[in-house]
């Protein structure tokens, strides 16, 4: 039987001053959660937050997950020294506005297109998983973004780690994520090797 890992990106849930859950409402547009692993992993799903503020929530959840496969650049020596994969973290971080026209996107192939998800009966404070139909392969040191859209109850939301997270692994190994930007919503992301 293959093991089931979840890296999680939470430090704690969003609260008021009093203490009560901080609400968002995660419909009317995709967000997006970016990252890389330094190896190959298969992403299983995705566990979200659920309601903030009433009791029980149903929800519509459309996600897809893409990938950046080729970049433009006029600057190739550029490209030879700071190497493809940075290359594509500066121009996903769009610090090119600072140093003048730089690469740009030009093609991003979708691992899993976009798919719609009914969850029925979350309760209030509890968190809930969309699983994947079949594994998503994810390739090491490339930039993947995890597109999402919740249609249903305000959510609740955390405050969310940028540093690197190191899952160790059942044959003493690890992989490690590198969350590069994205929602507050998604605290977990359920994956294998």
């Amino acid at each position: 039987m293959t093991a089931v890992y979840s890296v999680s990106r939470e430090i704690k849930k969003a609260t008021d001053k009093s203490g009560q859950p901080q609400a968002n409402d995660y419909g009317g547009c995709f967000y997006t959660v970016a990252f890389t692993t330094d190896r190959e992993i298969q992403l299983l799903g995705l566990k979200f937050y659920g309601p903030a503020k009433q009791n029980v929530g149903t929800y519509l959840v459309d996600y897809k997950i893409v990938k950046t496969v080729e970049v433009e650049n006029e600057y190739p020596g550029l490209v030879a020294w700071i190497g493809e994969s940075f290359l594509t973290l500066l121009n996903y971080l769009n610090v090119w506005d600072i140093f003048g026209p730089g690469p740009y996107v030009r093609e991003v192939q979708l691992f899993q297109p976009k798919s719609r998800v009914t969850i029925p009966m979350v309760a209030k404070g509890e968190t809930f998983t969309v699983q994947f139909p079949r594994p998503v392969v994810i390739t090491p040191n490339e930039l993947t973004e995890i597109k999402f859209e919740l249609v249903g109850p305000k959510t609740e939301y955390g405050v969310v780690r940028y540093d690197p997270i190191v899952v160790p692994l059942k044959d003493e190994s690890h992989v490690t994520f590198n969350f590069l930007r994205g929602s507050c919503q998604l605290p977990e992301v359920l994956f294998t090797v």
